[in-house]
């Protein structure tokens, strides 16, 4: 191994522990929320952010945990979507029983998104659709 790959290696470890103890808290609580958003970045590749929310028990201050950006292997089908979710839940080792809300932008896919995994993955779940006003991008 070159120096290069012991240092990916390195940083690997890193990523995958700060995230398990970002999760700790999401998988601690009663009820969470996922959010995600379909972007693309500077190469054009599609990429899908994702965090968690959750909400503390004493003051109900929310959380919101940034868990990964996972690329679209598959395109952006609200089939080949479901499945990433499910890899993404899967991989957090987040019960969906757990999940109380998931929001996503109002594009159509997305909201087709939302139907599917509502029928298919999180039946108590919530659709709530986020609106990014244009000074938070600029």
């Amino acid at each position: 191994m070159t120096a290069h790959d012991i240092l990916e290696e390195e940083m690997q470890v890193l990523v995958l522990k700060a995230q398990r103890d970002l999760l700790s808290r999401a998988l601690e609580k009663d009820f969470y929320a996922i959010v995600a958003d379909e972007s693309s970045d500077a190469s054009k590749k599609k990429q899908l952010p994702s965090c968690v929310r959750t909400c503390n028990d004493c003051c109900f201050e929310i959380s919101e945990d940034f868990i990964g950006v996972y690329e679209y292997l598959e395109g952006l089908s609200p089939d080949a979507l479901l499945k990433y979710l499910k890899d993404i839940l899967l991989t957090c080792c987040l019960d969906g029983k757990k999940m109380a809300a998931m929001a996503f932008d109002g594009a159509a896919v997305m909201k087709s998104l939302g139907k599917k995994l509502g029928a298919d993955v999180v039946p108590n779940a919530i659709y709530c659709m986020y609106i990014v006003s244009p000074t938070a991008t600029s």
